[in-house]
């Protein structure tokens, strides 16, 4: 898909995102990166012991893993100014094996005071391959107006 601008937005509108697997090497490397290295992400054998009974992946992991899934539509590529915020809910965890898509839903457009860019709020929700939801929330994105025309 193209990149869209803010008016091409249209309240309603739903997109699903391309999937990718969370491997052991995304959790080592985002626990490098973000020094989140807490026991239930890095050591097999205390996570066996915990409700889940094995390793988890970081909830900002697999945010961040949404925003590239986001990113792979091409619908925001080169026209977001900026992201300006985020609610989030982590309903379960997202383990090793897990191959996760995200299904978005554009809930509210507003064009800013300035008038050359506009307010993008969307509904996500990261689901697995049995169809749980892992993190659902909302985002703001401020969009790129279209350039006026050269007359």
């Amino acid at each position: 898909m193209a990149a869209k601008y803010f008016e091409e937005f249209v309240e309603g509108e739903e997109y699903t995102t391309p999937s990718r697997t969370v491997s052991e090497a995304d959790i080592v490397l985002f626990s490098a990166l973000s020094w989140d290295n807490a026991s239930m992400h890095t050591d097999e054998e205390y996570a066996k012991g915990q409700p889940f009974g094995q390793r988890i992946a970081q909830g900002l992991l697999v945010v961040s893993m949404y925003s590239g899934l986001k990113q792979k539509l091409g619908i925001v590529d080169g026209t977001t100014v900026g992201f300006l915020g985020m609610d989030l809910k982590i309903p379960g965890p997202t383990v090793i094996g897990d191959t996760i898509t995200a299904n978005i839903k554009v809930m509210e457009t507003r064009l800013t005071s300035r008038g050359d860019r506009g307010t993008v709020k969307s509904r996500f929700q990261i689901v697995n391959q049995r169809g749980e939801v892992c993190v659902e929330g909302t985002e703001t994105l401020l969009m790129q107006c279209k350039p006026a025309e050269d007359h």
